[in-house]
């Protein structure tokens, strides 16, 4: 609602997580009067997955964090699938969740001890967009 006296108003619009490109369309209605507006709603995409440290002694007590980041803060908790390209020398669980309000979460990495140098790929996922790091496991 227009307060008393204003020409304009600002209100919130709370949109869904499109994985693709969608279009939107505002309308107001005012005295039999209608005025119509688009607007294109972008996905969060995923820009960043990262370990630290980037090498580690496997079966060290050594711990190992990623993180993922998305473009922006998300409405609602989303998922991010996980996956690593050698478990016997470093693995993760299958997804991380950032939570409603975030852009960016943490996971664990668990390391084993390996018989030769090993260079693991830590790939994270979302609506088709794939990011990797890489840890070297000693």
């Amino acid at each position: 609602m227009v307060p008393q006296g204003s020409t304009t108003v600002t209100f919130p619009i709370t949109t869904g997580d499109p994985t693709v490109p969608t279009g939107a369309t505002v309308t107001a209605n005012y005295n039999g009067s209608m005025q119509t507006a688009t607007t294109t709603i972008k996905p969060n995409v995923l820009t960043s997955v990262k370990v630290s440290p980037t090498s580690v002694k496997g079966g060290s007590a050594a711990v190992v964090t990623g993180t993922v980041t998305l473009t922006q803060t998300v409405a609602v908790d989303t998922t991010i699938s996980l996956s690593s390209d050698t478990p016997s020398a470093a693995e993760v669980l299958g997804s991380v969740t950032v939570s409603a309000g975030q852009k960016s979460a943490t996971f664990s990495v668990t390391h084993h001890a390996v018989s030769a140098k090993k260079t693991v790929t830590i790939m994270a996922t979302r609506a088709g967009v794939s990011k990797t790091a890489t840890l070297t496991v000693n």
